[in-house]
């Protein structure tokens, strides 16, 4: 037997430059002595044209390296140099593609087209209403200081994405499997980079202005003067009770509320990172598993926030703000320890512990503090606070117009939630069963890589 012309150099053919026996598959036809190549010359180009069967498989396969092209059609499989690129589950490199283990591509699109464009109608609707909003409560400088705020909000991004890209490239460059090397890993790992940089910056912010309010631990206090505003404001519950249809010293929902400018400087803030937030997830993020979950997630998010600046309910907008960018902040490690491909001894096991980790905060925040905290500061507390007894069940309670819409959509929220819990634990399971951490990220929720 012959040797493969691909020992010496790479072969404008095969394509390979690894030492490799190409085993000859006995088939009918011309001998080859009257097609004039030499032996294994024309195996891998014939096979590559068949597009699958045993015969194709047999003809594709690499001795050296252990690789097969599992019956689909197409060039050649990578070199040894690009293998390594690939990493396990072909998380990086041009190489891999998602195909660890031998499984098919993932992608997620975004059908059914009615739902992206209802979607999309109702967040080009609030892009809309936002300044109109601004502009209603603060006049031109209301509207100018948001679309301020947007500017800085997308410089702060951006500036952030570029010091991913550097920070991600250079250490992608020193890890075995070199999980940046493809345009789409970058691409997520400086999305989530930024993420991780807002919802760190604001969860800090939101708790450095509720640490030092009753709201936290005195829901009342949320919707009517505590004792220190009482103290700084003598007369206020007296004012407000003789406002008060039912004489309850209770903020009107259209009154300003005695909220610090850094509050009010927050919760703009936020309105901005979540317009463009949507903005990105619609038009420039990679599609996902739950890109309706998450585009429905948005769309309410700023609704409920802007809905909340409009009718003045800052103070309970606070405590769901930061619950949220809080608990975020755990999902984003997680998300950036899967782009790196830290599973395993290798990656001193980031990947699960991130996972673990990401599960305990998202139990506590999203499925404990959230429904019995936040929504029962927004649902029971307002009531009780600002309306008779037998007044509660009232479905447009006066006083609270929000109210209804309001806890409507945060108990939306507590369902996307627990669907969120649910594919987290579907992750883990498949933890359990031995799929390595990137692999079951992949199939569960990220799709593939590139």
């Amino acid at each position: 037997r012959a040797p493969s012309p691909c020992r010496a150099a790479p072969h404008p053919l095969c394509g390979c430059n690894e030492p490799a026996t190409l085993d000859p598959v006995p088939r009918a036809g011309p001998s080859r002595a009257s097609r004039g190549a030499a032996p294994g010359r024309w195996r891998r180009p014939l096979a590559a044209g068949l597009g699958g069967g045993a015969r194709a498989r047999a003809a594709m396969s690499d001795d050296a390296g252990g690789v097969r092209q599992r019956g689909t059609a197409g060039p050649a499989e990578p070199n040894a140099n690009e293998a390594a690129k690939s990493g396990p589950g072909g998380g990086g490199g041009k190489g891999g593609k998602g195909r660890g283990k031998g499984r098919g591509k993932i992608k997620f699109s975004k059908s059914p087209a009615w739902l992206d464009h209802a979607l999309t109608g109702a967040f080009l609707g609030q892009c809309v209403f936002v300044p109109w909003m601004a502009w209603r409560l603060k006049g031109g400088a209301g509207a100018g200081m948001y679309v301020a705020l947007l500017v800085a909000v997308g410089a702060v991004i951006e500036a952030s994405k570029w010091l991913a890209r550097a920070f991600g490239g250079w250490l992608s460059d020193r890890l075995p499997t070199k999980p940046l090397a493809t345009p789409v890993q970058m691409k997520k790992f400086s999305e989530q980079f930024w993420q991780l940089v807002v919802h760190a910056g604001m969860a800090a912010l939101e708790w450095h202005v509720v640490s030092r309010e009753d709201w936290w631990d005195n829901a009342e206090s949320v919707w009517m003067p505590s004792d220190k505003e009482e103290a700084a404001s003598p007369g206020l519950r007296a004012e407000l009770s003789a406002k008060h249809e039912f004489g309850r010293p209770c903020w009107h929902s259209a009154e300003p509320k005695y909220i610090s400018s850094l509050a009010l400087l927050i919760y703009w803030t936020q309105l901005a990172i979540w317009v463009y937030t949507c903005y990105v997830h619609r038009w420039r993020d990679e599609p996902r598993k739950d890109y309706f979950v998450m585009y429905l997630h948005h769309v309410m998010t700023i609704a409920l926030v802007a809905g909340s600046a409009f009718t003045g309910n800052f103070r309970v907008g606070i405590l769901v703000l930061l619950v949220h960018d809080f608990s975020d902040i755990f999902v984003d490690l997680l998300k950036i320890c899967n782009y790196l491909n830290l599973e395993g001894p290798r990656g001193l096991f980031l990947s699960e512990i991130s996972y673990l980790v990401n599960l305990v905060m998202w139990s506590y925040w999203r499925l404990y503090e959230f429904p019995t905290r936040v929504i029962h500061t927004a649902f029971v507390s307002s009531a009780a606070a600002c309306l008779p007894v037998y007044e509660f069940p009232a479905i447009f309670p006066a006083g609270l117009e929000f109210w209804p819409l309001a806890n409507a959509m945060l108990g939306a929220l507590l369902v996307l939630h627990v669907w969120w819990y649910f594919l987290m634990l579907r992750i883990g399971y498949k933890l359990v069963m031995g799929i390595n951490a990137h692999q079951a990220g992949r199939e569960e929720y990220e799709g593939d890589s590139d």
